[in-house]
């Protein structure tokens, strides 16, 4: 939904913190709405940890982005 989007994306430059946008999960009964099917939740988990590996510098250190 268009509108929990933008609230998410507000509360997040509200407190200074990056947003990870979650693409292409598979759910259970509405696709839309629906809760996460198993598979949903690995692409989840997947998707989370990429995003924290690409954070990380060859020192292991996150790379820390200021807006």
């Amino acid at each position: 939904d268009e509108t929990i989007d933008k609230s998410v994306e507000t509360i997040c430059k509200h407190y200074n913190i990056e947003c990870i946008e979650l693409q292409e999960i598979d759910k259970k009964g509405n696709k839309k709405y629906g809760h996460p099917a198993v598979l949903g939740m690995s692409q989840i988990s997947d998707q989370i940890s990429n995003y924290l590996s690409n954070k990380l510098n060859s020192d292991g250190k996150m790379n820390v982005r200021n807006n």
